[in-house]
């Protein structure tokens, strides 16, 4: 009886996203930063946004064409331009749903990672703006869904062909989001474990290697050689990369940059931040304990949120560490934040023995997200107003 309710509060609140999205989608009206990105689209031509962008945006070039393309029809109206980043969000967020599933202890846990995704402002405004976040958090959590079926290939609960539509498919996202590159290296090092059970994913695996070179260096010559060393672009996110000039300022930077990693995605205000850090320790050691008892499991072979999740973690501490890359700047490391709600959850669960912690954490936790849920109906309502 209490799953079949837990169920039915899995089915409300994936509404609840839908609706804050498309509410989102049609109200919103034109955003500074959305200027720039169309002034290049009506002032470029499709081969001039293979190149140096007269309004310096760090925006994949072949998701900036295909915007243009498809608003164009349209007489460039922002419910077109916004589409594909709309479209993104949501095939993203399904992914999603259905990876939660597969972690879920019941369906209250699932209901629990669905709110908390929907409940993050990050989610649902950028799904209607246009920016490549929602596009980067799509492109993620595909190839996480990637590495899910590269553990069920490896269990034997799926065939071969699956491992054939994935690797053909994925290399090519790397054109609509720079954060596959992220990604690339789990697949690879992934493969090896496969290869040593079942030498047929030889071939699906060198697909991928050949497409994912072909893909990679016409981004690097045609986009990401555009974007990178941007002079505005860093200086504008200094304050998100790790600073190694001094012990205290290293210590300052990491510490700030985790902590807006793991409590800032529900609402920009320091009451929600200071709510959020509440459960940021309980986070803290589900990605310990979880990434621990993961890599025993699995043998060293990176296949769930845990290890995915710490990997990703480590890639942008070294990324900011080398000011490549910011590691932690919010919206522009959005694709990470359903890892955290992920987190968040199972650490809360985690207390589950100690019943009066646990209740207090989860009571707190759902009281949190339904304020932040009812006050992103609001936020949204003043854009329809104008």
């Amino acid at each position: 009886m209490k799953n079949r309710l837990a169920g039915r509060l899995v089915v409300i609140a994936i509404a609840w996203f839908l609706f804050l999205c498309l509410f989102n989608y049609f109200a919103q009206k034109e955003g500074m930063d959305e200027g720039y990105i169309l002034n290049n689209i009506k002032e470029l031509s499709i081969p001039q946004l293979f190149g140096q962008l007269k309004f310096d945006q760090v925006f994949p070039r072949v998701y900036l064409a295909s915007i243009s393309l498809l608003a164009g029809q349209f007489s460039y109206c922002w419910l077109a331009l916004r589409f594909l980043p709309l479209l993104f969000m949501l095939l993203g967020f399904f992914i999603w749903v259905y990876l939660y599933k597969l972690e879920s202890k019941n369906n209250f846990f699932w209901f629990l990672l669905i709110f908390s995704f929907a409940s993050s402002i990050f989610t649902s405004y950028y799904a209607a703006q246009l920016k490549q976040y929602s596009g980067d958090l799509f492109v993620v959590a595909f190839y996480t869904l990637f590495i899910y079926y590269q553990r069920k290939y490896l269990s034997g609960s799926a065939s071969i062909k699956y491992l054939w539509l994935f690797s053909l498919f994925a290399p090519l996202l790397i054109l609509f989001s720079h954060m596959s590159f992220l990604m690339l290296g789990m697949v690879v090092y992934n493969y090896a474990f496969l290869l040593k059970k079942d030498k047929r994913s030889w071939a699906p695996f060198s697909a991928y290697l050949i497409i994912t070179f072909a893909v990679a260096l016409f981004v690097l010559l045609f986009d990401i050689r555009y974007s990178l060393g941007i002079k505005f672009m860093q200086d504008y996110w200094r304050n998100c990369f790790i600073d190694t000039r001094s012990p205290y300022a290293f210590i300052k930077t990491f510490s700030n940059g985790l902590q807006n990693i793991f409590v800032r995605w529900f609402l920009e205000k320091s009451f929600t931040k200071s709510i959020a850090a509440i459960f940021m320790p309980f986070a803290l050691v589900a990605l310990f304990l979880g990434f621990k008892a993961s890599w025993r499991k699995y043998q060293g072979a990176v296949m769930d949120l845990n290890l995915i999740c710490g990997v990703l973690l480590l890639e942008l501490f070294v990324l900011g560490v080398f000011k490549v890359y910011v590691f932690s700047g919010a919206r522009i490391t959005m694709f990470i934040a359903p890892f955290i709600f992920y987190l968040i959850v199972r650490g809360i669960y985690l207390t589950e023995k100690t019943k009066f912690l646990f209740l207090s954490l989860l009571g707190l936790y759902l009281v949190f997200l339904s304020g932040v849920s009812t006050y992103l109906f609001f936020f949204y309502l003043k854009f329809y107003r104008g």
